[in-house]
């Protein structure tokens, strides 16, 4: 049991560093990563300048996405976090146990409000949403696989809503001492399938659902083996039973009440925001959709087909399958197309859509298309 102590004690070191080291969009909850990261950062660029020879552009990372940066800061952190616990170690000996307690609290509210946040994002549709018209009229063959994977999910409401319930039951179910065993259990075989289907689809955030992966594993340790012998309708044995001196503190009914209505606010921020519980309903902006180029062009390059994103995207597809996107604003006081390239030039023309037909063109230049809608969601 002390093997297993000093494992759930120097996870919680490697965690809480591990956890600082990248920016995660939290809206509620402090960020702490977003300030910290930049310090990890040159952490691993430096480290991986020493020791694997790598160049400092290389070694940039974001956001916890898989990159040769996030590895490398997390060997770090797994080597800095070693030293640490070992100092910690042998400075407090085995009064250091006397936390452990706290570490499983830190753990299961942890994987709580992930859970909480994802969980939430497939009921309402923000994380696996309706794929966008240049999406959907792109060859299957030419999608990553990634977005083959995100792009699928994002068609079926009743798919995203189960995923999303299978996240939140067992979510709320960590956060109460009674019930917190069965909720990991969930949890971890949840989090199994998220990292093989990360793994599966090559989705970049493989690393960052290894470690929620873990977290929930060692969560579970000490009890892997009463869960065995409940399994097989063995006799089990008595469990250690945590000794909590904050349960015996009146401000503990406060703290809990504040922690869960922060979750409360952190795992519904989007919803409060938009007030949609389905994005699949919410209104598309004006344009929206696939257009099927037929008219004359002056362009120098064949379209096939323009379509308009949902979030301020101008993207053409040209005669061999390329993709071209601009950031767009629409004038619709003046019936003008505000494009601005990744370059920073901006580009206007005029536009009029009548029915499903749209007319883009700029007199000046002598540019002119028509193009019949194809599409519209």
């Amino acid at each position: 049991m002390q093997l297993i102590k000093h494992l759930q004690l120097y996870f919680s070191v490697f965690s809480i560093l591990f956890i600082v080291s990248f920016s995660f969009p939290f809206h509620v909850i402090p960020n702490l990563g977003g300030w910290l990261e930049p310090l990890f950062n040159e952490l691993t660029v430096l480290v991986g300048g020493v020791f694997f020879n790598q160049p400092a552009d290389s070694l940039q990372y974001h956001s916890g996405e898989d990159s040769i940066g996030m590895l490398i800061n997390t060997v770090t952190l797994l080597f800095v976090s070693g030293l640490i616990y070992g100092l910690l170690s042998f400075r407090f000996k085995q009064r250091l146990f006397e936390i452990s307690p706290y570490v499983v609290i830190f753990f299961r509210y942890y994987l709580a409000i992930m859970l909480l946040i994802y969980g939430f994002d497939k009921i309402y549709k923000f994380q696996f949403y309706y794929p966008e018209p240049n999406i959907l009229y792109t060859k299957f063959k030419d999608l990553p696989m990634d977005l083959r994977y995100w792009s699928t999910m994002g068609t079926s409401y009743s798919y995203s809503l189960f995923a999303g319930l299978i996240e939140v039951i067992p979510a709320i179910l960590l956060l109460w001492r009674r019930t917190y065993l069965i909720g990991a259990l969930i949890v971890f075989m949840v989090l199994a399938n998220v990292f093989m289907t990360n793994i599966g689809f090559d989705i970049t955030i493989k690393l960052y659902s290894f470690f929620l992966l873990s977290m929930c594993f060692i969560l579970l340790l000490p009890n892997l083996k009463n869960i065995w012998m409940s399994l097989t309708q063995r006799k089990t044995e008595n469990s250690e039973s945590p000794n909590l001196q904050l349960y015996k503190k009146q401000y503990y009914i406060f703290l809990k009440v504040f922690v869960l209505i922060v979750f409360f606010f952190e795992s519904q921020y989007k919803l409060i925001v938009t007030g949609s519980f389905n994005d699949d309903k919410e209104e598309r902006p004006l344009l929206h959709g696939a257009y099927q180029v037929f008219g004359d062009m002056q362009t120098g390059v064949e379209w096939e087909r323009i379509y308009f994103h949902r979030q301020g995207y101008f993207i053409v597809e040209d005669t061999d399958g390329q993709f071209y996107d601009y950031k767009m604003k629409i004038d619709t006081l003046n019936h003008q197309l505000n494009l601005t390239t990744y370059e920073k030039e901006t580009i206007s023309f005029d536009y009029i859509k009548n029915v499903d037909t749209l007319i883009i063109y700029d007199e000046e230049l002598g540019f002119k298309i028509k193009a019949m809608q194809v599409y519209k969601y």
